[in-house]
């Protein structure tokens, strides 16, 4: 969990770094970056989700 939180906090970054670029090329690389984050976080839930058991 620790992991899904650094990646989400670094993906939080990015946004607000490209909430306050003033180039728009600049900007785009910064929601380039959170996007990525947001990829990678998907993927290792849906990673985690596969390993657990699934109780019922």
């Amino acid at each position: 969990m620790d992991q899904f939180n650094y990646l989400n906090r670094r993906r939080q970054a990015e946004l607000n770094h490209a909430e306050l670029a003033a180039c728009p090329v600049e900007r785009g690389k910064h929601e380039e970056l959170a996007r990525a984050y947001a990829k990678i976080i998907s993927v290792l839930r849906r990673q985690e989700e596969a390993f657990l058991p699934r109780i019922r």
